[in-house]
């Protein structure tokens, strides 16, 4: 049996104040649907978009009683998150090494 494809959804990079994150908001019932965010598009993230990607992943784990799998974080991205104690919690399931 061949590999799995994993469908996920890319994530724009509207991570830089709160406004913008509202296009993240917007496709958040796709999100719930694939159940996999790909980030490779994200150069930065302010404070309230990590609080709100967040919140995203509370309101998945609690629908779909799974961890939302985040991929494809860029390593500074990937870093930053790690020091802000981001996935302390279990929420998400993340593959990629610091």
């Amino acid at each position: 049996m061949g590999g799995s494809v994993i469908n996920s959804v890319v994530l724009p990079d509207r991570c830089r104040d709160p406004y913008t994150f509202e296009n993240v908001i917007s496709i958040q019932d796709e999100i719930i649907k694939t159940g996999c965010v790909d980030m490779s598009r994200l150069e930065f993230i302010e404070p309230y978009s990590m609080v709100s990607l967040l919140l995203m992943g509370r309101n998945f784990l609690r629908q779909r009683g799974e961890k939302l799998k985040l991929v494809n974080i860029p390593m500074h991205l990937n870093q930053y998150l790690h020091r802000m104690d981001f996935f302390s919690e279990g929420i998400f399931s993340v593959a990629q090494p610091v």
